[in-house]
C-alpha cells in the first residue's frame, strides 16, 4: 500500500470516527492524563489546555493535529482509545445502576495507575479496531478503574496477544469456570474422550458447539489456562473441599480418620487467566452456568464412593435440598 493510499484511509477512518461521550469523571481523568503525558509539555500555556479541562477531548486532538503535534497515525491510535474509553464509561454507568453502593475513585490522574500500565494499555489498544475486541478492552479498562491494580502488566501483554476468535473462546467458557479457593478451573469431564469422561457431561459441551481442539487447546497456547489437569487434595474428616461459582456450591467431605486423596482432572486458569476472568465476571451481564455445574458435580459424586459430594443452590444459601440427591 502507497503512503498516499495509506494517509487517504486513516484520514477517511477519522473522519467517520465520531465523537466519544464520556460521562464519568474517572474514565475522563484517564483519558485527560494520557492525552497531557503524551503530547503536553509541563507548564505549557496553549489554547487546547481549556478544552482539555472541558473535556472536551475531540476537539483537544482536533488542535493538537493542526498543530502539528499529532500525527495522522497518533490520532488513529487516540481514537481507538476514546472509543474503548467510551465503551468503559457505558460499563460504569451500568454497574452502578444495578449495584448504587458501588464507589468509583472520580480523581483519577497518572499518580492513580502507574504510568507504565496506562501506557503499556494505550499502546495495545491503540490499533484495535474491531469490535469484540474493543469491548473486552473496554472490560480490562472499567474494571481497572474501579479496582485500581487489578491488571497486571503480563495479562495486558496476554490480551494484547489474544485474536478475536481466543477473546471470544475465553469469554464464553468464563461461564464454566469454578472457584476453590484461590484455584479457578473449567471441569474436564465434558471435553475429554468417551474413556475417560463422562456421557452427559460430553453431550452437554457438544450441544454447546465446544470441544477440546477448538476452544481448551487454544487458551493454553494464549497463556490462559494451565497445562496442569490435577485438582488434588488429600481430604479427612478435618478437612473439606468446596469449589463454587455465583450459582452452585459443590462441597466434597470424607469421614475418615486417615486423610485420602481425592484427584479430579481439570483445566486450570493461570494467574493472567484469572486476572481476565475476574475482568469478565465483573462486567455487565455475566451469568456463570448452573446445569454443567451439577453435572460434573454428579460425575465427581459417582467416581468418588469414598467421599460425600453435595451441590446447592447458592441462591439458597446453603440451606436447600442437596441438587445430588435422588
Amino acid at each position: 500500500m502507497s503512503p498516499e493510499v495509506f494517509k487517504t484511509e486513516i484520514i477517511d477512518t477519522l473522519a467517520n470516527a465520531g465523537q466519544a461521550l464520556i460521562a464519568s469523571p474517572a474514565v475522563q481523568g484517564v483519558v485527560s492524563s494520557l492525552i497531557t503525558t503524551l503530547f503536553f509539555r509541563k507548564g505549557e500555556n496553549i489554547k487546547v489546555m481549556e478544552a482539555l479541562k472541558k473535556k472536551e477531548f475531540e476537539k483537544v486532538l482536533e488542535e493538537l493535529l493542526g498543530a502539528g503535534r499529532l500525527s495522522y497515525v497518533e490520532l488513529y491510535k487516540c481514537r481507538n482509545f476514546l472509543k474503548i474509553a467510551k465503551r468503559a464509561d457505558e460499563m460504569i454507568a451500568f454497574n452502578q445502576e444495578r449495584q448504587p453502593e458501588m464507589e468509583v475513585e472520580e480523581n483519577v490522574d497518572q499518580t492513580t495507575f502507574s504510568f507504565d500500565w496506562l501506557m503499556r494499555f494505550f499502546d495495545a489498544v491503540g490499533n484495535i479496531s474491531n469490535e469484540n475486541l474493543q469491548q473486552l478492552w473496554g472490560k480490562v479498562l472499567a474494571n481497572e478503574i474501579v479496582k485500581p491494580k487489578a491488571c497486571s502488566l503480563r495479562t495486558l501483554e496476554m490480551i494484547r496477544n489474544m485474536s478475536s476468535e481466543e477473546a471470544n473462546i475465553f469469554s464464553d467458557l468464563c461461564r464454566y469456570v469454578m472457584q476453590s479457593g484461590d484455584i479457578y478451573y473449567i471441569d474436564a469431564a465434558g471435553f475429554f474422550c468417551e474413556e475417560d469422561g463422562d456421557e452427559e457431561c460430553r453431550e452437554f459441551i457438544r450441544n454447546r458447539g465446544l470441544s477440546y481442539e477448538r476452544h481448551i487447546v487454544p487458551l493454553v497456547e494464549a497463556g490462559a489456562l494451565s497445562q496442569d489437569h490435577d485438582l488434588a487434595l488429600y481430604i479427612s474428616k478435618d478437612t473439606n473441599l468446596e469449589m463454587h461459582n455465583h450459582k452452585i456450591c459443590g462441597i466434597v467431605m470424607s469421614y475418615a480418620d486417615v486423610p485420602e486423596l481425592f484427584r479430579r482432572d481439570a483445566y486450570l486458569l493461570t494467574a493472567s487467566g484469572k486476572e481476565l476472568y475476574s475482568v469478565i465476571h465483573n462486567s455487565g451481564g455475566f451469568e456463570a452456568d448452573e446445569e454443567y455445574a451439577v453435572l460434573c458435580l454428579k460425575d465427581m459424586k459417582e467416581r468418588n464412593s469414598k467421599f460425600y459430594v453435595g451441590a446447592f443452590l447458592i441462591a439458597q444459601g446453603g440451606e436447600g435440598k442437596d441438587l445430588l440427591e435422588d
